[in-house]
């Protein structure tokens, strides 16, 4: 990231900061993230796995002190990262959000506070992850979670959580054994006919899912591309077609989030 860019995030940051409800909120916050970004930047504390709590007013999230859970949400709460304007996908018409790649549920939330109709399965298989999305989304009686990972076909998966405490890559071998699930096992375990907005972040298996086909009706996607993966996005136009693919739109269908 360049000098300006992250100069830019940081200034983002200190906007959301003031905007946070109570004095206690942003007083905490802003500890949190002076603590995250030290880390980062002397890569000391790296490893605090260390809770702390943050009120959002319509309930109570908690996340690690270090790692890329700070860093999540302010990408999916502060910047919004998600938010798909009205005029793509009208608020009105959303019943049903599959998450994928839930995380510790922000995205969840975000959804739930922006489609107030809407039903959210959030799948997430990290098991420390889950744990903590089942805490975060406890508020929010719309929000499913399931401790599982789309896939291509079905079946368990194994995920390796080295490295990193808050991600997940599926590996071979030598990983956790976690439940696999299709788009159209989710729609038939979870009785749904449409899926009007899908979301997939999931480190890389992206390339799995699509090169395996879609089935289901889906109105509208929103997902990250990750380029270090080697899931490019001129490949996802490929594997999405023969749907209309947009950088800039979203109905009928694919909204696609930067490249990281």
């Amino acid at each position: 990231m360049s000098i300006r860019h992250r100069m830019a995030s940081y200034w983002a940051e200190i906007k959301y900061i003031a905007s946070c409800g109570t004095f206690a909120d942003k007083a905490a916050l802003l500890k949190a993230t002076v603590r995250h970004h030290s880390a980062n930047w002397t890569r000391q504390g790296r490893d605090d796995n260390s809770l702390f709590k943050l009120n959002l007013g319509d309930g109570e999230v908690v996340m690690r002190s270090a790692g890329g859970d700070l860093s999540s949400f302010f990408e999916v709460i502060g910047e919004r990262a998600y938010d798909i304007p009205a005029e793509y996908l009208d608020p009105a018409t959303v019943r049903t959000i599959v998450d994928c790649g839930a995380h510790l549920g922000f995205s969840a939330i975000f959804f739930a506070r922006k489609y107030p109709q809407a039903r959210i399965v959030a799948l997430e298989p990290n098991p420390t992850n889950f744990s903590l999305l089942c805490r975060n989304v406890a508020a929010f009686k719309r929000i499913t979670p399931v401790q599982a990972c789309v896939t291509g076909q079905s079946g368990t998966v194994m995920i390796s959580t080295a490295g990193a405490g808050d991600s997940h890559r599926i590996v071979e071998t030598g990983g956790l054994a976690v439940e696999g699930m299709t788009i159209a096992e989710i729609c038939t375990r979870f009785g749904i006919e449409t899926i009007d907005l899908l979301k997939m972040d999931i480190e890389g298996g992206e390339a799995e899912v699509f090169a395996n086909g879609i089935d289901g009706n889906i109105r509208a996607l929103v997902m990250e591309l990750h380029r270090g993966i080697g899931y490019e996005y001129e490949r996802f136009v490929r594997d999405a077609a023969p749907r209309t693919v947009s950088r800039a739109k979203a109905l009928d269908i694919v909204w696609a989030l930067p490249a990281t």
